[in-house]
């Protein structure tokens, strides 16, 4: 559970990345993509970030959910609408570490929209949360979201090995 006092902290991080990113504009917080993308940015930003952030996730169709996020759509969006996001050095960084990363994912699949980013947030939550280990994590993917390309999938996976992440 994201406890009292890191709710600030992590609610500002997300809002940077999401602002910074440029993925979430013209989506409302009341929108189901505005939610996954929140979700997403929120679990990339404690496996990418390094830091045990008190986010947990499950799986959901949607691939990783955490609960403690749920009630911060609409602060999120205000702050990415108008507010001041203040970080500390620390969290300036991790915020740094996932921005590179998403920029790199970017780079090697060539676009970004949320889609892309709940591709990869289950593929690393399908190749590092899931026991027993998944010996094909794209079918295990794509077996479970029967909506998404193959390509991609396979594209994102063979990023995420590149990165050292589901090897």
């Amino acid at each position: 559970m994201l406890m009292a006092d890191n709710v600030k902290r992590v609610v500002m991080m997300i809002a940077k990345i999401l602002r910074d990113i440029n993925i979430v504009n013209g989506v409302e917080p009341s929108d189901l993509m505005y939610r996954v993308a929140v979700q997403k940015i929120g679990y990339l930003l404690q496996k990418i970030g390094g830091e045990d952030l008190g986010l947990r996730f499950e799986w959901l169709t949607m691939g990783p959910y955490s609960r403690s996020l749920q009630n911060h759509y609409y602060t999120i969006a205000r702050l990415i609408s108008n507010g001041d996001i203040e970080l500390v050095e620390h969290d300036l960084q991790i915020v740094n570490r996932v921005e590179h990363f998403i920029s790199m994912l970017r780079e090697a699949i060539g676009y970004l929209d949320i889609q892309l980013l709940e591709i990869v947030a289950s593929l690393i939550m399908i190749c590092t949360d899931i026991y027993p280990k998944v010996d094909d994590p794209a079918n295990e993917l794509i077996n479970r979201k029967r909506n998404v390309s193959r390509d991609i999938v396979e594209r994102v996976l063979h990023f995420l090995k590149g990165n050292g992440i589901c090897v």
